[in-house]
């Protein structure tokens, strides 16, 4: 049976993992960076539109955000 992590093991794993991944491709990480801010920005934006009740701002923020979503999965 698989051994369990406890959540500190997890994130030790998952933060050498980040930083190995840094350390040998940077553009791509950068790129990676780069890419979820804009799309945590693009959502961020829908959300704020959906609170003012504004759909036709929502509608055109969530499609922008499916296309970054897309375009940033075509180039990693």
């Amino acid at each position: 049976m698989a051994q369990q992590l406890t959540v500190g093991e997890a994130t030790v794993l998952l933060l050498r993992a980040l930083g190995h991944f840094i350390r040998t491709e940077p553009w791509r990480a950068t790129f990676l960076a780069l890419w979820s801010l804009g799309l945590a920005a693009l959502l961020s934006a829908v959300w704020g539109s959906l609170k003012e009740h504004e759909p036709r701002a929502a509608s055109l923020f969530g499609l922008a955000a499916l296309g970054w979503g897309v375009l940033g999965i075509l180039f990693l």
